[in-house]
């Protein structure tokens, strides 16, 4: 979470590189509307940090609101992927990843943009009130038939 902050003495885990994005235009968009209370369900997942529901410590921590953990923000994109791409066919999933870009916050519509090129699917996520990228450089492998 602290990228190219370093002087701590050790090395980087051998990060990979991000997923290389297309330059076209977007194949298919999604947008997922979320509640204001998704935060307060998702902590039933048992997170209990105070930043995604307490608006004093979201404050000290930098926010103007408590945001959305990272986890559901990647679980609505992954929604967002299985629906406009897989279908029914959720037996072609392989994996996904993606980097977190800036926040989301509770009661936000998530605008997933979606690139096809095989087995390959880029995406992208953003805050569509905010207009702001969330989400970057995902990427989902598919299996094939």
């Amino acid at each position: 979470m602290a990228r190219n902050q370093g002087g701590f003495g050790g090395n980087d885990g051998g990060l990979e590189a991000p997923h290389v994005m297309p330059t076209r235009a977007p194949d298919i968009t999604c947008d997922l509307p979320t509640s204001n209370n998704l935060a307060l369900l998702f902590r039933l997942h048992g997170d209990s940090n105070p930043i995604h529901v307490d608006p004093q410590l979201a404050g000290k921590a930098g926010f103007n609101k408590p945001i959305l953990h990272g986890a559901a923000t990647f679980g609505v994109a992954g929604h967002a992927l299985i629906r406009s791409v897989l279908k029914t066919q959720l037996h072609h999933f392989s994996r996904m990843k993606a980097r977190f870009a800036k926040p989301f916050f509770p009661g936000d519509t998530l605008r997933t943009e979606i690139w096809i090129d095989g087995l390959t699917v880029s995406f992208r996520c953003l805050a569509l009130e905010r207009n702001e990228v969330t989400l970057n450089n995902g990427c989902m492998l598919l299996h094939p038939e």
